[in-house]
């Protein structure tokens, strides 16, 4: 075989006939603790672990505390407000329409937006209370 075409084919069965770059991984593994023969352990050491770990922590809490968070209590905010809907309230529609609460049933309200003009809508679609 080639020498020129394969330079690295059969280095491992000739002693000392490794290539140089073989040479200096091992030394540099052995100056930055890495992973050598003599060693039994292959366990990163808990600061390292730390290390990696921290970034995914620090977005975790920027996600809880900026994102969820308050995502959940409008959440909340707004479930109470829907159960508290009653009759008379001034409401707008998330499509924008104003009206007046006629009558209240489980899933949905019958609002009055004119004379002589009613519409169901489901309690989902109110926006918000004026008021």
């Amino acid at each position: 075989m080639a020498e020129g075409l394969f330079p690295m084919v059969g280095w491992a069965e000739r002693p000392g006939a490794a290539p140089a770059w073989v040479a200096r991984s091992r030394l540099a593994a052995r100056r930055v603790g890495g992973c050598t023969r003599g060693r039994t352990s292959r366990l990163p050491d808990i600061n390292q672990l730390f290390g990696l770990l921290f970034p995914f922590i620090i977005v975790f809490a920027v996600f809880y505390f900026l994102i969820w968070r308050p995502q959940s209590l409008e959440q909340k905010k707004r479930k109470a407000m829907l159960a508290a809907l009653k009759k008379g309230e001034a409401i707008v529609t998330t499509g924008g329409i104003h009206g007046t609460i006629v009558v209240v049933k489980k899933d949905s309200l019958i609002v009055k937006i004119a004379d002589k003009v009613e519409v169901e809508i489901d309690r989902t679609g109110v926006g918000f209370v004026r008021g």
